[in-house]
């Protein structure tokens, strides 16, 4: 018979939980790449257009947060 301490339960539990955390941040990070390579090929009429969407992606990545840099302007012939 095997008997095992608090202790040990706690640390596999606390090893588990970590576990899912790093999955689910990677998932998210993916996500992220994801969402900011559309944003990157998205075209916008101005500025004000880019950081509303780039906002409104931002409040929906749970791990991360997309900052806002700058635009490069593009002209149409």
């Amino acid at each position: 018979m095997v008997l095992e301490g608090a202790g040990y339960r706690r640390e596999n539990l606390r090893a588990r939980e970590e576990g899912g955390l790093r999955r689910r941040v990677a998932r998210a990070e993916g996500e992220a790449e994801k969402t900011l390579g559309k944003l990157l090929s998205q075209r916008f009429a101005c500025e004000a257009d880019a950081r509303r969407a780039l906002e409104e992606a931002s409040g929906k990545l749970p791990y991360h947060r997309l900052v806002y840099l700058g635009v490069q302007e593009e002209r149409r012939r």
